[in-house]
């Protein structure tokens, strides 16, 4: 009775186990670094948990969130931020074919990759209220109130009711409202409560080498404004940066490993 006992709670932890595993392997987003009260919906979170293509994912104030995709994207948000995912495409065997789109609903945000020229100008898609932002990859920061945009590697177009313009690597831009046209700006121009947030983003260690120091320069939109801000903008980093590299390595390394070199496709929307 006792060795029946023991056989059956090792196959329950087999079981278990597998479940686990065969979770982790499907998870197309994972959170990679955890600072403070960091929520999908109204649950707590913490580092590791794997995020669902339709989660409202949530900081608190002094938190901090990193999230990375099975293709290596990564979204950064700061402290009394939220988004708000709304699909997410990705096929190993044709990463030209990967799409991710979500909306920033409050605060501010950080998107990171490697920018490859032969991807479509509309690979990603990040809406705002004032304004949607879509880019083949790069890396950008977007804040809320109204709506400021800072490129440090890539090109951004920037859209809403009025037009559109590009941005590219070292440009800042801001948008009024709905009805405004972006408009290039300069380091001299942003709020000084803004300062901080583009510091805090600044500073997460991103994968692919991006730089880190704050620059002071300006931006402005491509075809005519004068460039030079980088992703910190004015006055001096702030906070403690987050290395993530090693961490993402080890938490989707299963993931990775489940791909076992074959063709992995997945393709989820929000509903």
């Amino acid at each position: 009775m006792a060795e029946m006992k023991r056989i059956l709670i090792g196959i329950a932890i087999l079981v278990t186990s597998a479940v686990s595993s065969a979770q982790e392997q499907t998870a197309d987003a994972v959170l990679s670094e955890v600072k403070g009260e960091v929520k999908v919906g109204q649950t707590q979170v913490s580092k590791g948990s794997a995020i669902p293509v339709s989660a409202r994912i949530s900081t608190g104030n002094g938190a901090l969130a990193v999230i990375h995709f099975r293709d290596g994207q990564m979204v950064a948000l700061m402290e009394n931020s939220s988004i708000q995912l709304k699909s997410y495409q990705y096929d190993a065997a044709d990463p030209v074919a990967s799409r991710l789109a979500f909306d920033l609903l409050s605060g501010g945000m950080r998107y990171s990759s490697e920018t490859a020229a032969s991807q479509p100008a509309n690979r990603v898609l990040v809406a705002s209220d004032m304004a949607s932002m879509t880019t083949a990859g790069g890396d950008f920061i977007a804040l809320k109130g109204s709506l400021y945009v800072s490129v440090a590697k890539g090109l951004v177009t920037i859209s809403n009711d009025a037009g559109s313009l590009t941005f590219t690597a070292g440009q800042t831009a801001y948008v009024g409202s709905v009805v405004a046209l972006p408009t290039g700006i300069n380091a001299a121009q942003i709020p000084q409560a803004l300062n901080q947030a583009f510091a805090q983003l600044g500073t997460i260690e991103s994968p692919f080498s991006l730089p880190k120091k704050v620059a002071k320069g300006g931006g402005g939109a491509s075809g005519g404004a004068t460039t030079g801000s980088g992703l910190g903008l004015g006055g001096g980093v702030s906070g403690t940066a987050v290395a993530v590299g090693a961490g993402v390595a080890a938490l989707l390394g299963v993931v990775a490993a489940g791909d076992g070199g074959s063709s992995t496709t997945t393709h989820h929307t929000a509903n």
